[in-house]
């Protein structure tokens, strides 16, 4: 099968978003949630690890 060829070209620059007040703000709350995320699931890992 051959590759699909995308309609957005592509470039090395990569996404950056706006550099507003709100899109800083969001950032923060997303990297918040996913250190939160992170320690919950490291916590039940440790706590399955001891069950077993």
């Amino acid at each position: 099968m051959p590759p699909r060829l995308s309609s957005v070209p592509r470039s090395g620059a990569g996404f950056y978003p706006a550099t507003d007040q709100a899109t800083y703000r969001d950032l923060l709350f997303f990297e918040e949630r996913l250190k939160t995320n992170a320690a919950s699931l490291n916590r039940k890992k440790h706590r399955y690890q001891r069950g077993s």
